[in-house]
């Protein structure tokens, strides 16, 4: 089966404990799936810094993201 991993990077790099290896894979059809790494939800910056997603895919699709 597919799946979707996400990792958090800010301005020094990939963000600690948020990193492809700590994301919780995402397998199946969802349009509401919230992202999880390790079981976290919540992702720590603060609120003046930059933050990017980096996605990794194997044999998936990705059709949209919300941020909120």
């Amino acid at each position: 089966a597919g799946h979707v991993c996400v990792e958090v990077v800010g301005a020094e790099g990939v963000a600690p404990g948020y990193g492809f290896d700590d994301c919780d894979p995402i397998t199946g059809d969802f349009a509401d799936r919230l992202v999880t790494w390790k079981g976290k939800s919540k992702i720590p910056r603060r609120p003046d810094a930059p933050v990017a997603f980096r996605v990794r895919m194997y044999a998936a699709q990705l059709f949209s993201m919300r941020f909120a």
